[in-house]
């Protein structure tokens, strides 16, 4: 971060070692770890502000550990992957170390989108928000296709979002709505809302309307 000039005075004689003093960030320093409680490398990890903006993603070391910029009172920790469920927390930068635990049995929602005629929606992308945190797009993108998946509707309409952690799932028309939007807690572009408990797929064909408005 940019920091106001310094002024270094030299005059005769030995120039004066000068000292540059840096200030650390506000950062979430955490570690993850698999259900059984074995570290988890190599997983996907991201920070995001209050408004949704992802503030720097990483990847976990080989000891599951992270560390990322952080805002005091707004962050939110992502975390996913190949071997870990999709999952938000909030978290607050500090110097004591957040310990996560990926989801020991994720779940699953599939939904095929239709319009009002009933023709199926292929090429779609969602926004989602989990268990309160809203997910951006770039970050579902990459967890998807960690799994070897889509991250768009397909030709019949379908999308399997994958590996999620269990609880509220609330999924968005991507076209309809934005991350700032569904930060702020607004439902505009809501497609379904549904609470998954542990291991449970899920599925739902929904109607994607006119002008935004959406409905089951």
């Amino acid at each position: 971060r940019d920091s106001a000039p310094s002024l270094l005075e030299i005059g005769d004689g030995p120039h004066p070692a000068p000292v540059l003093t840096l200030t650390r960030l506000p950062a979430v320093r955490g570690r993850l770890l698999f259900a059984s409680g074995s570290p988890a490398p190599a997983q996907p990890v991201a920070s995001r502000d209050g408004a949704g903006r992802v503030l720097e993603e990483a990847r976990t070391d080989a000891e599951g550990r992270f560390e990322l910029p952080g805002e005091p009172g707004t962050t939110w920790l992502l975390t996913g992957g190949p071997a870990c469920a999709l999952a938000t927390s909030r978290a607050t930068p500090g110097p004591e170390e957040v310990v996560l635990r990926c989801a020991p049995l994720p779940a699953t929602l599939s939904l095929v989108l239709r319009d009002e005629a009933g023709s199926l929606l292929p090429r779609e992308a969602l926004l989602l928000r989990l268990n309160g945190g809203p997910v951006p797009g770039p970050f579902l993108q990459r967890h998807l296709a960690s799994l070897g998946l889509p991250a768009t509707t397909d030709a019949a309409g379908r999308i399997d979002l994958v590996a999620l952690a269990p609880g509220l799932v609330e999924a968005f028309a991507a076209r309809a709505t934005s991350l700032l939007s569904i930060a702020g807690g607004h439902l505009g572009g809501l497609l379904t809302t549904r609470m998954l408990a542990p291991g449970e797929r899920a599925e739902e064909a929904v109607t994607l309307r006119a002008a935004s408005r959406t409905g089951p």
